[in-house]
């Protein structure tokens, strides 16, 4: 049977390769995740090379594609296996494929394809024309068609959770990151969620577990880690229809007494579901209002979300003790300094427990980053790298004074008194002030929502703090030296 690797170079539990090894190992194939982390790669080398993969799987965001397919190279040089890059980079640059390092791109659900190529190696026969991939032979590459079938959320395997029980950050968590469902309906510009509903042949790929499944996956889940205080579900919208939010929420509430937190959809929602919300133990949901400005959420962000709805399902929160956070968008077109200023009092009308603030990032495929102005000024080069607090994009003259303000935006919203003077000195080149103070609020941010333990919340400063600067920083004298 076929041995696949994963790797990933975050600490967090990916859903897909979850999902995909749980279909693979009923199949009979062998499965591991390796996590490498960019400054102690050599440990995970080793490790894969003692595995001895046929195929190694590479899960690609953009900012993760430079790091990824540089380890890609490393592990083909050291293991010869054969390498398959996916997920939405992969998708929008598909001819990526030309890397040396990279055998295969696979544009479909990868239960499906990757399920088909190991099936194939076991056999030793080829694979070249499975549908929703691409491949090199010969020094060509074979583009195949898509497949028109999307795979049956109901008739999948449980999570593979298991696989990440070999790092003691995972095995001894007391939460559950669990996905019901894929996709989301709505079309915002600055999401990918429009070009994915369009690749997967439109609106069928926005789907939902059955309510009756998707209470099977969370025991099971639960069963397997046996101390499981907090639920985070990761579905980009919890729910799709009022009819499966009402048989869901009451399937959980017979069966589990364990707080959970979601990502909230404004819909045509009343108080009646608030309340379920709150007699089915949800912890908090998260408000992603992205602006405090109507005009912009609607026809620059594309979220037709009304100020009106967003006070009104808050307030019915507060009403059943529904603790909510909420988010501030920032370096859009035509949002400077000041706008951002005028837009704390919406947030503190809003009363949300905590404020996520982030930078338009602008990926390609987007369709705000073909706006006139992001084009204008983005370089050519452009580097996502991952950061705890991601750097603007579009550099300007006063882009230091956003970075500034964005990291004590939470502090300016909850602290009156002292957001004056917050708001005074983010005017300033004190960078390293306002990452203490960022650092403040975001370590009660993981405390209070993310339910880490003591451990988790060092690790996760390590991988998204310390380790992005120590990267740039090594970048930086390597341009030196030459």
């Amino acid at each position: 049977m076929a041995r696949v690797a994963f790797i990933q170079n975050i600490m967090v539990e990916s859903i897909g390769y979850m999902a995909m090894s749980a279909v693979l190992k009923k199949q009979g194939h062998s499965v591991d995740v390796f996590y490498c982390d960019p400054f102690n790669q050599q440990i995970t080398l080793q490790e894969i090379e003692r595995f001895h993969p046929d195929i190694v799987g590479f899960s690609v965001l953009t900012p993760s594609i430079a790091f990824l397919l540089d380890i890609a190279a490393k592990i083909k040089a050291r293991t010869g296996a054969l390498t398959i890059f996916g997920n939405i980079h992969m998708l929008l640059c598909p001819d990526l494929i030309e890397k040396p390092c990279i055998d295969m791109v696979c544009l479909w659900e990868g239960e499906t394809v990757l399920a088909q190529v190991c099936a194939c190696l076991d056999a030793k026969a080829p694979y070249y024309h499975i549908k929703g991939l691409w491949v090199k032979e010969n020094n060509r590459v074979i583009k195949n068609d898509m497949p028109t079938d999307l795979v049956d959320l109901d008739a999948l395997p449980f999570y593979d959770r298991a696989m990440y029980d070999k790092y003691s950050f995972f095995r001894h968590s007391e939460y559950l990151r669990i996905s019901l469902g894929r996709g989301c309906p709505a079309s915002c510009a600055f999401c990918h969620s429009a070009f994915l509903r369009k690749h997967y042949g439109g609106g069928k790929f926005v789907r939902k577990m059955s309510p009756e499944r998707a209470i099977a996956e969370i025991a099971y889940q639960v069963a397997q880690r046996k101390k499981v205080k907090f639920i985070f579900f990761t579905d980009e919208i919890f729910w799709i229809t009022k009819e499966w939010l009402h048989r869901f929420l009451r399937l959980y509430q017979e069966r589990f007494s364990i707080p959970f937190s979601a990502n909230f959809h404004f819909t045509a929602i009343g108080e009646e579901e608030i309340k379920l919300f709150a007699q089915a133990h949800v912890n908090n949901l998260i408000f992603a209002v992205e602006s405090g400005d109507e005009e912009i959420r609607a026809h620059l962000l594309q979220k037709h979300v009304k100020d009106a709805d967003i006070f009104q399902a808050a307030a019915w929160m507060r009403q059943y003790k529904i603790a909510y956070v909420s988010s501030a968008m920032f370096g859009l077109p035509g949002m400077d300094f000041d706008a951002h200023v005028a837009q704390i009092d919406f947030y503190r009308r809003l009363k949300a427990r905590y404020v996520w603030t982030v930078f338009f990032q602008p990926y390609p495929g987007l369709r705000l980053t073909e706006h006139p102005e992001i084009r204008q000024h983005l370089p050519a080069d452009m580097d996502f790298s991952p950061t705890v607090h991601h750097d603007i994009s579009i550099k300007g003259k006063e882009a230091y004074k956003l970075e500034n303000l964005k990291k004590i935006y939470f502090l300016c919203i909850i602290f009156p008194w002292m957001s004056r003077c917050l708001i005074f000195l983010s005017k300033f080149r004190i960078p390293f002030l306002f990452d203490i103070l960022f650092m403040i609020h975001f370590s009660y941010y993981i405390y209070r929502f993310e339910r880490v333990s003591f451990f988790q919340f060092l690790i996760h400063v390590k991988v998204f703090g310390v380790n992005p600067v120590l990267c740039k920083a090594r970048a930086f004298f390597d341009r030196k030296k030459r």
